[in-house]
């Protein structure tokens, strides 16, 4: 996460940034931040701009649709640049409400409409 590269702590946002990192990365079988040596990498992920994974998710993606859609939305929202945009993270340990997170329901409810999503798409070829 940004804030992370930038030395200015970490906290649950951070870890909703990583875990957006492994679905882009599951959807794209590629990372979002590619470079040839970590300080580039990091350069790469710090002037990440919010809705700038857009382009890379559409133009490879095996998903199409709705199913990108619902991705990419999902995608921006765990991978904001600003921690404090992310802030329905800091909500999500609340049990039954608040935040994106809010529930155990409601993760269950998204877990079954991913799988869905995902079962309804072509494989990656090689």
């Amino acid at each position: 996460a940004p804030e992370v590269v930038q030395q200015q702590g970490h906290g649950l946002p951070s870890d909703f940034w990583t875990m957006g990192i492994v679905l882009y990365e599951l959807f794209q079988n590629e990372t979002p931040f590619f470079a040839p040596n970590e300080v580039d990498v990091y350069a790469k992920i710090c002037r990440h701009t919010r809705g700038g994974l857009e382009k890379g998710l559409k133009e490879g993606s095996p998903l199409k649709g709705a199913g990108l859609a619902k991705c990419l939305k999902f995608l921006n929202k765990t991978m904001d640049p600003d921690p404090a945009s992310r802030s329905w993270a800091h909500r999500s340990g609340r049990r039954g409400r608040g935040g994106v997170f809010g529930s155990r329901v409601w993760i269950g409810q998204q877990a079954k409409q991913m799988h869905l999503i995902l079962k309804q798409q072509k494989p990656i070829s090689r």
